[in-house]
């Protein structure tokens, strides 16, 4: 009996061990990727534009930019060349005020205003198609996937006497009717709380499969779900990975960008604004992108440089390829053919757009 409990010991021990060492391991270094870079769109880099405040792609690689100092939709091509421009700023039919988002699709450009509550559609001239209002409050990301689009929304409920937030990934209509939500949370909603800490949610569409990947939005760890093209989820990619800490002049210049917002909301509404101060760490998805193999790229801050970024490969079984170590800067991260699209910056006129080949050695 004591042989037995001893043996039985042991083997705990062994499996503790194990186990640990299992823990500690590090993830497979990927050595025979190269990012060569191609080109770079900002203010500095060209006239044709005088700031960068979101940006977004269509199917060949089109770059479609808004600027929001000139109040215009800038395009370029898949090289970094200037191709056109079009829009203004009004509250006339045709005319924006604050886009959110805007979408490339198979035959139209869409741009959702968020000031205006619009939708407002333009052809691949950049002429004025028609423009309609929608319920839904806010946009950040949306994908056109045939007739429907890909977003992630944010719209407010009434719940008794409360404002809830609901907030995630959802199939719209064109028009922006949701028809299926495929992930989401909601929360109590204060118009006069800005809380920079509350983390987005990434996504991706696979467009050789329909696989859709999505960042989990309040992350106690690494979390992307996988969902097929019926929206169903099929598997969650999860890597536990500590907090990250910013960079100091990282998080000072995030913390001045909240303030200076909150401060414009103030003065634009007439009450006072509160700005949650930021935590010290960070667990954000920066970006996920599926290349054209079907390999799926999460990009992350690096452990010990929180200012750089580490790429985590899943092939297209999502089977852990390793990890791409990188010199690029936090920032939103695209695929298209061979190329990585890079898009940095902490306010419109520092943010720039980059361009990089994809090379395997």
């Amino acid at each position: 009996m004591f042989a037995m409990k001893k043996k039985c010991y042991l083997f705990c021990i062994v499996f503790i061990l194990v186990i640990c060492y299992c823990s500690k391991t590090e993830i497979k270094e990927i050595k025979d990727i190269q990012l060569k870079k191609e080109f770079e769109i900002s203010a500095e880099s060209t006239d044709r534009l005088e700031s960068i405040a979101l940006h977004s792609y269509d199917n060949k690689g089109n770059i479609y930019i808004y600027d929001d100092i000139n109040m215009k939709v800038v395009v370029f091509d898949s090289t970094g060349n200037y191709s056109y421009k079009f829009g203004r700023y009004g509250s006339g039919p045709g005319e924006f005020k604050y886009i959110a988002t805007i979408v490339p699709t198979l035959s139209y450009i869409l741009i959702m205003d968020y000031s205006k509550s619009s939708i407002i559609k333009y052809d691949y001239n950049g002429k004025f198609i028609s423009e309609k209002k929608i319920s839904l409050i806010s946009t950040e990301k949306a994908v056109a996937d045939g007739d429907i689009l890909l977003t992630w929304y944010q719209m407010y409920l009434e719940e008794g006497n409360k404002i809830i937030l609901k907030r995630g990934i959802g199939v719209f209509s064109e028009s922006l009717k949701l028809i299926k939500n495929i992930y989401s949370v909601k929360e109590e909603y204060n118009p006069w709380i800005i809380d920079p800490n509350i983390v987005s949610s990434v996504f991706s569409l696979n467009k050789l499969n329909g696989n859709i990947a999505v960042s989990e939005i309040y992350p106690d760890e690494f979390k992307v779900h996988i969902f097929n093209k019926n929206y169903e989820l099929i598997k969650t990619l999860s890597l536990n990975i500590p907090p990250i800490k910013y960079a100091e002049k990282t998080f000072n210049e995030l913390q001045e960008y909240y303030n200076k917002y909150g401060e414009t909301i103030s003065k634009q509404y007439g009450k006072k604004v509160e700005v949650k101060k930021m935590n010290k760490c960070t667990r954000l998805v920066k970006g996920i992108a599926y290349d054209r193999n079907s390999n799926l790229w999460i990009a992350t801050p690096e452990e010990n440089e929180p200012e750089k970024v580490r790429i985590i490969i899943f092939d297209k079984n999502y089977q852990l390829k390793g990890v791409f170590h990188t010199e690029l800067p936090l920032g939103k991260m695209h695929i298209r053919n061979n190329n990585l699209i890079y898009g940095t910056g902490t306010s419109s006129e520092n943010s720039k757009i980059i361009g990089y080949t994809i090379i395997k050695k």
